[in-house]
């Protein structure tokens, strides 16, 4: 990011400089300066205002690594805590869906009312734990530009796979629920312990956001 800063920095610079230059060159042509003249005047001005900002920016391009390194810094680790919040309301969906989806499959379709209402509950809950998901698959990828380098990137990378997981199971748990007029103890209890597994996989990837910062990312 710094570095990006540098080039547009020098890139002003640049017509700052041309800009100058032009100057100059309207103030100086022709064999003589009419002086009585309102271009003239006007093309004197314009070239000394523009050598004071082309002063002021090569003062700032100095100063750009003094002043925006402290910046940036707390802008990376801003960044980095908030993909940290992010994956912890995830895994807080993952609960409540897999709660919600216990429940629900142990409900009797013949309350048509409160089965209803919960499968929906469970159908848009799960897709907007889906969308977080890929969201934050995104987000991850915008590390680089702020330099933030997991010690591992393979972990992120499995948490998002594991949440992945988790709304495939949830899908078949409810797509089985809504086929079955009469299922039986052992068929719940098999989605039931599918979901309970996907959940504690979540769980236990999430225990990378208990270690200190310099342990999570490289420096």
């Amino acid at each position: 990011m710094d570095r990006v800063l540098k080039i547009i920095n020098i890139l002003l610079l640049s017509i700052v400089g041309m800009l100058l230059l032009t100057g100059v060159m309207v103030l100086f042509q022709g064999s003589k300066l009419d002086l009585g003249k309102a271009a003239d005047w006007w093309a004197a001005l314009s070239a000394i205002g523009t050598l004071g900002t082309f002063y002021v920016a090569w003062i700032v391009y100095r100063k750009v690594p003094d002043w925006l390194a402290p910046k940036l810094t707390d802008r990376k680790f801003k960044f980095a805590d908030e993909i940290i919040d992010e994956f912890c309301a995830l895994q807080q969906q993952a609960l409540c869906l897999y709660i919600d989806m216990w429940i629900f499959l142990e409900l009797d379709k013949n309350d048509s009312d409160t089965f209803t209402t919960n499968s929906k509950s469970v159908v848009d809950k799960s897709k907007q734990h889906m969308t977080n998901t890929l969201m934050l698959k995104e987000k991850i990828k915008m590390m680089s530009l702020w330099d933030l380098c997991p010690h591992d990137m393979d972990e992120f990378k499995n948490l998002l796979k594991y949440h992945t997981e988790m709304f495939d199971n949830l899908h078949s748990a409810h797509s089985f629920k809504l086929s079955k007029n009469n299922p039986t103890p052992d068929e719940v209890s098999n989605f039931q312990l599918l979901l309970k597994d996907s959940y504690l996989k979540i769980i236990k990837s999430h225990s990378i956001f208990k270690r200190p910062y310099n342990e999570l990312f490289a420096k």
